[in-house]
């Protein structure tokens, strides 16, 4: 019973570190007590103990998702937590080993278990990485265009491991020398150091920059069930959304101080769906109903809206999230297929491949679930840029729908494709009020820092604004609070370009911090071996 409580208290203590409670600092400590769990005994009791105290973190950390539909929120729990057992059963193993010292096993367990969480089944689930936790402490952030959110990750969990090693030696559990706890000191001390001087002369520099779009961001606050609403084709919700967005955005186009380049609306917060392929009736309706109405005579400007798109009909057509370009005449100049969907939430997975009698019951399962909706978007073909046109010049923009700005590879490959600055559409409508809406805005600056650009939030109930590329936050706030109210924020984006490492090589210390496990098995199974012969020999 002792186990079992430490299993759940190490889990909140986790927890404790992200958002709602935010206690960031915790983020130093919070990985020490797992060390104690993996000495527990037995494989399976091990196994067990990892996989209770994952399971309270994920419980704790997402209890936001419950608000999708509970069945999702335990879902993720019982299958995510797995991988939490499989870090309790590695750190066991290197602790028995005992041929690397504490403070390297654990950072090593653990980036790798975060890169595994970071692209498991169904792209993974990239939330409450330990690195998240330290959004707001910025001179730190900055380690991240080196290394990734996983550098993060591993420096804080070094400390963890370190005081782990050093609570294990005065409980005289393990009898370490001296020499060693010292060396382990002054290397964690060094690593440290040598991160918060890098981050703090990293925050002095100023970067060349160019002027590039004027936006105005736009914050509908539209409830989900008038949302779903729309989406049904319901004429009177269409037509409310529609003029709430419209009116949002001729108040911002008054209030501009400098002619706008562009408006930028949420996820599928456009009304009404769109053939993929654009005509001239098409053009003509957006001129006619959007934008004059808008202009007036502010001049002229495009549109960057989120939006469901078609493609034909029937077992070859599709239906896609996605963001479409709009220039001042109406015409179509570009359009972005979310490629990174939701499982549950935007497809079902193998749904297609299922027999008709259970794919017909899994659809009335999830119509249920979702008050009518079906999960059934297709996926697009993966990171692309879209041009924005400002100051008579094109501005290649690397633009994301929702959870794809999780996946930090994905937005590195923006970057590699030439991308000035970065654009995220979302709609939190699902979680009001909820701890979803700061932990998404962590994983966003933390996206920023490590590339180093601007990245643009459009959120329909989150946090809007944009964030600089040294991870500092600038939201749309209205007397403190940067959710749940209708606005706008102009923001002029200024564009840099320098290139990161991060950006080049992408998440090399967690595929490193593989490889060191995979030799150390390697070597674990050479000297089994040897042993094993030795033994046949004497016999």
């Amino acid at each position: 019973m002792i186990d079992l409580c430490w299993a759940i208290g190490t889990g909140l203590l986790f927890a404790a570190s992200f958002p709602p409670l935010d206690f960031g600092f915790l983020g130093f400590i919070a990985i020490w007590p797992w060390c104690r769990l993996a000495e527990k005994g037995g494989i399976l009791r091990v196994f067990l103990l990892g996989y209770v105290a994952g399971a309270t973190l994920l419980a704790a950390g997402c209890f936001w998702l419950r608000l999708s539909h509970p069945l999702n929120w335990v879902l993720m729990v019982l299958i995510e937590a797995l991988f939490y057992g499989a870090f309790a059963l590695l750190l066991r193993w290197l602790l028995r080993t005992g041929t690397i010292p504490v403070w390297l096993a654990m950072p090593v367990a653990w980036t790798s278990l975060e890169l595994a969480r970071s692209r498991g089944p169904f792209a993974g689930f990239p939330w409450l990485l330990l690195g998240y936790t330290q959004h707001r402490f910025v001179p730190l952030l900055q380690i991240s265009d080196v290394t990734g959110v996983l550098g993060l990750s591993f420096l804080l969990s070094m400390v963890g491991g370190w005081l782990a090693s050093v609570g294990r030696n005065s409980r005289r559990q393990v009898e370490e020398p001296g020499d060693r706890i010292l060396l382990g000191s002054i290397v964690v001390v060094s690593v440290l150091a040598a991160a918060l001087v890098y981050g703090m002369l990293r925050c002095r520099q100023i970067l060349p920059s160019q002027e590039g779009p004027r936006l105005l961001i736009l914050q509908a606050n539209i409830p989900q069930q008038l949302k779903n609403q729309g989406q049904e084709d319901s004429p009177q919700s269409a037509e409310e959304i529609l003029r709430k967005h419209l009116e949002i955005a001729r108040s911002g186009l008054q209030r501009s101080s400098a002619p706008i380049d562009y408006i930028v609306w949420p996820e599928t917060m456009f009304p009404y769906a769109l053939m993929e392929t654009g005509d001239d009736a098409e053009a003509a309706d957006i001129r006619d109903r959007i934008l004059r109405p808008l202009l007036l005579d502010r001049g002229s400007c495009g549109l960057v809206v989120g939006v469901v798109t078609i493609r034909g009909s029937g077992d070859e057509g599709g239906r896609f999230n996605s963001a479409v370009v709009f220039e001042a005449d109406g015409i179509r100049s570009g359009t972005y297929h979310k490629a990174v969907l939701v499982p549950g939430g935007e497809y079902i997975p193998f749904l297609r491949s299922l027999p008709r009698a259970l794919r017909d019951l899994v659809d009335r399962c999830a119509r249920g679930i979702t008050g009518g909706i079906l999960p059934d978007l297709s996926k697009g073909l993966g990171p692309r840029c879209l041009i924005l046109k400002a100051q008579g010049k094109e501005v290649r923009t690397g633009v994301s729908i929702c959870f794809e700005i999780a996946h930090p590879d994905y937005q590195r490959r923006l970057v590699r494709d030439g991308a000035e600055f970065l654009i995220n559409l979302s709609n939190e409508g699902w979680f009001p009020d909820s701890a979803e809406f700061a932990q998404y805005t962590a994983i966003a600056a933390l996206r920023a820092c490590e590339l180093k650009r601007p990245l643009v939030r459009a959120a329909n109930t989150g946090t809007s604004g944009w964030i600089d590329p040294f991870g500092r936050v600038h939201a749309l706030e209205l007397g403190g609070r940067r959710n749940g109210f209708s606005g706008s924020l102009e923001v002029a984006v200024p564009l840099v370009s320098p290139t990161t490492l991060y950006s080049r090589l992408g998440d090399w210390l967690g595929w490193t911090s593989l490889a060191i496990l995979g030799l150390f098995a390697a070597q674990s199974f050479r000297k089994k071996k040897i042993v094993t012969l030795t033994r046949r020999t004497d016999l």
